[in-house]
């Protein structure tokens, strides 16, 4: 009886699975209401303060247009996260990919809806990760739109893959009072994502695939840092040990195979035969122990 039991429980969470794919198997142990409450968390809590946040996107061949639109629709969801307006919170972007372009300045769109829309309209781009370059281009340019005395945040979206020193734009960017956050996207080098955001990495450093985890994050380090105020004081973001992965390709040796060196002609000497290395690429999946978040709000019970 026990037994039947179990594989009816089981069954169960299956078919709620299939019919609830947006429910991690993480929430599935909890009751219906708790689902409820930590999938509407994120519209329950949002950054009500001055604060000037500036979105570096990655529009590189190495995210892919897919991956730029699962950034983009990342990017709206912080906006429900944001009280934006004038007074409040300002919003800009900046693209990059060989190199930066403005999409739209801190001041252009003073609404949440407005700015959801501006987000929509962005067009991938495509080029090398130039990711130290667009970093440079905004110390350069400034937070355009940007007010004076109020705090500024850089939020990298990115898969960490630079062609260039990034590492050394970014630790500028902190050193000129920026407080810079690196959400990975698609098979981030967390290494590069870690050295570029601001310290303690596991609350500046996030993956943009679980996006309410990241927002949870994002929302949970600005409060401490008291750049953002709660305006649900009931709600409180919960904190766990959680892992993370990566994919990153690496050349491994295959043995050799037969070859030519050497060129023609009388200042070269002549070819000759000889045994080359052979090398294929090959997928490593690595994985890091990370800090993951999520908000609870107390039900009509509690």
């Amino acid at each position: 009886m026990p037994t039947l039991l179990v594989m009816m429980i089981l069954l169960v969470l299956q078919v709620y699975e299939i019919f609830s794919p947006a429910i991690s198997m993480q929430v599935l142990v909890a009751d219906r209401e708790t689902i409820i409450q930590i999938d509407m968390s994120g519209k329950l809590v949002q950054c009500s303060a001055a604060v000037d946040i500036l979105l570096l996107m990655d529009g590189s061949y190495s995210i892919g247009k897919a991956s730029f639109e699962r950034s983009k629709h990342f990017a709206s969801n912080l906006c429900n996260m944001l009280d934006i307006n004038p007074n409040r919170v300002q919003l800009g972007i900046v693209q990059y990919s060989s190199k930066p372009r403005l999409e739209f300045a801190l001041d252009v769109y003073p609404t949440r809806e407005e700015a959801k829309e501006a987000i929509a309209r962005i067009a991938f781009r495509g080029g090398g990760t130039e990711t130290g370059r667009s970093i440079k281009y905004v110390l350069r340019k400034g937070f355009l739109g940007g007010r004076e005395g109020i705090p500024k945040i850089l939020v990298l979206l990115t898969d960490g893959k630079s062609q260039d020193n990034a590492t050394l734009a970014a630790k500028h960017a902190r050193n000129s009072g920026l407080t810079v956050f690196a959400v990975g996207i698609r098979h981030p080098a967390w290494e590069e994502l870690n050295r570029m955001a601001s310290d303690p990495d596991d609350m500046h450093v996030f993956y943009a695939e679980h996006y309410n985890d990241a927002l949870n994050g994002l929302y949970t380090t600005l409060t401490q840092a008291t750049v953002c105020s709660d305006v649900h004081p009931s709600c409180k973001v919960e904190s766990r040990i959680c892992l993370r992965t990566s994919v990153e390709s690496v050349q491994e040796y295959r043995g050799s195979h037969a070859c030519w060196k050497g060129k023609r002609g009388q200042l070269y000497g002549k070819p000759y035969a000889t045994f080359c290395p052979y090398y294929a690429w090959k997928r490593i999946r690595n994985v890091h122990q990370s800090r993951c978040y999520r908000t609870l709000c107390p039900g009509e019970s509690d």
